[in-house]
């Protein structure tokens, strides 16, 4: 398969659901962006904001690492930070692979959201438009409909994204959407105005 393609090669299972880890090439850069604030929450909403994200895109981002974190860049045990990175899929090894690699302490919240922008196209290709996948419990994961990030961005609809965005990068088997949403209104109140 061509090196931007999922492929069988690109998939592997730990145990409970397989999972894709999209090959180097799929994991490229969408932008810079700045960084200010004080809190977690303001450097989350400068930060994706300024790399192009919608204000409704970037609550669903923020309303899931509430959910995943609390918004602690430095929490885990099975998973770590922000985004929790799971240690059974390979992400967080590559995650702290990464942050070494730009010299960064693994709790920097700039180095988590960029690794997470560098996965993110991958993601959207890879779990958009092939179907769903439901776990033992019914909880579900991967969306039905083919879309790209970008397409992603532009629905302005802060709840759909709150969920698409779980079911496409989160993929938790026990996803919480309500509680995504009740954190995400929040944010886009606060910060969107």
């Amino acid at each position: 398969a061509a090196a931007d393609q999922v492929s069988i090669e690109n998939f592997y299972e730990d145990g409970w659901q397989f999972y894709y880890r999209p090959p180097i090439s799929m994991m490229t850069s969408i932008g810079t962006g700045t960084m200010t604030g004080n809190t977690v929450a303001e450097k989350l909403w400068s930060y994706f904001t300024s790399c192009g994200f919608s204000k409704t895109a970037t609550a669903a981002i923020m309303g899931n690492a509430m959910a995943e974190s609390s918004l602690n860049p430095t929490v885990g045990t099975v998973a770590y930070g922000l985004f929790q990175f799971e240690m059974g899929t390979g992400n967080a090894n590559d995650y702290y692979a990464y942050a070494a690699s730009k010299g960064k302490d693994i709790g920097d919240v700039q180095t988590q959201c960029e690794f997470l922008l560098k996965q993110l196209p991958g993601d959207f290709q890879a779990y958009t438009g092939h179907g769903v996948y439901t776990y033992s419990n019914g909880a579900q994961a991967w969306w039905p409909t083919a879309m790209t990030m970008e397409e992603w961005n532009q629905l302005n609809d802060v709840d759909l994204q709150t969920e698409i965005f779980e079911r496409v990068y989160e993929r938790a088997s026990l996803p919480a959407v309500e509680k995504r949403q009740n954190y995400e209104r929040p944010f886009s109140s606060h910060f969107a105005g």
